[in-house]
């Protein structure tokens, strides 16, 4: 854990739980900061970026559209077609 976060937690944790505090603060801060790095794990397990080998957004993946630019993209692709049907 970085020394500022043990810190503000160990001031935290006295200013919480008095004497103790100072065992809890960090104690708590690292079960958090554990938990924390356990689901960015897990979340990166079921949601694997799509990039191509080039770098940009995979075409074929469901992330390629969450964009703001591709959905307007699609908005203009879908007003511009409906003239010519």
């Amino acid at each position: 854990m970085p020394a500022l976060l043990i810190f503000l937690s160990t001031l935290g944790g006295v200013y919480l739980f008095g004497a103790v505090g100072f065992l809890f603060g960090p104690l708590i801060a690292a079960l958090f900061q554990s938990v924390w790095d356990m689901y960015g794990q897990a979340v990166a397990r079921e949601h694997p970026p799509a990039v191509s080998i080039r770098g940009s957004v995979a075409l074929d993946s469901p992330r390629c559209c969450d964009s703001p630019v591709a959905r307007t993209r699609d908005l203009g692709a879908l007003v511009s077609n409906l003239g010519h049907e």
